[in-house]
């Protein structure tokens, strides 16, 4: 009978162990999903930013062919370093779209500063070019 008790509360205490155990993983699971959630809404939406201004450079660079030379000689070392700007973000993207957790807040803090700056600079062109002939 003794033997049969310590059995009991061995095998209750292993069953409460594997309950705990199941339960923090849950918790754990679902901090993950709120996590993956948070960084695949905050990557859709810089998606749809970036496809904004994708097409409002197209129109830009249209403009840009019917530029004088001259116009064009002016604009196109700005231009060009929008362009790297714009490339830099994307691949930014990229490596957060694959970051852990940890890496996660920092690196979402670098774009929506490099973002904010890439903005900024092209606000500052589109105001500046001249485009008459």
């Amino acid at each position: 009978m003794k033997q049969f008790k310590i059995l009991l509360v061995a095998a209750l205490s292993i069953f409460m162990f594997a309950a705990c155990t199941e339960e923090g993983q849950d918790e754990a699971n679902e901090a993950m999903n709120e996590w993956q959630e948070e960084r695949q809404e905050f990557v859709d939406n810089m998606n749809d930013e970036l496809e904004e201004i994708d097409a409002e450079m197209n129109e830009i660079e249209a403009e840009m062919e019917n530029a004088s030379e001259e116009a064009r000689m002016e604009m196109q070392d700005e231009w060009n370093e929008l362009k790297q700007e714009r490339q830099e973000l994307d691949r930014n993207l990229e490596e957060l779209k694959n970051a852990s957790e940890e890496d996660w807040e920092q690196m979402k803090t670098d774009i929506k500063s490099q973002w904010d700056e890439f903005e900024s600079n092209f606000d500052d062109f589109d105001i500046d070019v001249d485009i008459d002939n």
